[in-house]
């Protein structure tokens, strides 16, 4: 009986180990020291990401009962740039942010904008289909994933954004 405990708990330990491994695509990447920040993103299916480290900033403020988040990141070599904005009626926190709604006294919900390389701008507007999950925000950096629609400001032009990820420093 006690050979048959002893394995059944090996095998439990060897299986939690196995189930529990992180994701590795998933986890900043350090170098020197340093973490590597970014923002990743498909735009119609083509891979775009910006990681110029002193360009990716998060901010936070508040006026009144409205909360905003500014999660940055531009790359002056590659001429791109992608902002995600959250707003809510309370602090910034981890949860889901999706469309862009007036709730009277505040504004609730997110907006993407997109600077691409061939000097198109893109944002999402109103309404806005923008999803954006915010998984971790610590004093120090804020992690997630985002999805949506974007629309050329000055044509008539769409792009899909999906499979969108975020880590970015946060300054404030």
């Amino acid at each position: 009986m006690k050979k048959s405990y002893l394995y059944l708990l090996t095998c439990l330990m060897i299986f939690l180990a196995v189930s529990c491994k992180k994701d590795e695509e998933d986890d900043p990447k350090e170098t020197g020291g340093n973490t590597e920040y970014y923002i990743r993103f498909k735009a119609d299916g083509t891979d775009h990401v910006i990681d110029d480290q002193p360009a990716l900033l998060a901010t936070f403020s508040s006026a009144s009962s409205q909360y905003i988040s500014n999660i940055t990141g531009s790359d002056g070599t590659k001429n791109t740039g992608f902002t995600i904005q959250l707003f809510d009626g309370t602090p910034i926190r981890d949860t889901v942010y999706t469309g862009y709604e007036n709730k009277g006294t505040y504004y609730n919900g997110a907006l993407l904008s997109f600077s691409s390389n061939d000097s198109k701008s893109y944002g999402s507007g109103y309404p806005s289909d923008a999803y954006v999950t915010v998984d971790t925000l610590t004093a120090t950096y804020i992690k997630g994933t985002f999805s949506g629609t974007v629309r050329e400001l000055t044509g008539t032009g769409t792009l899909s954004i999906t499979e969108g990820k975020f880590y970015v420093k946060r300054v404030n």
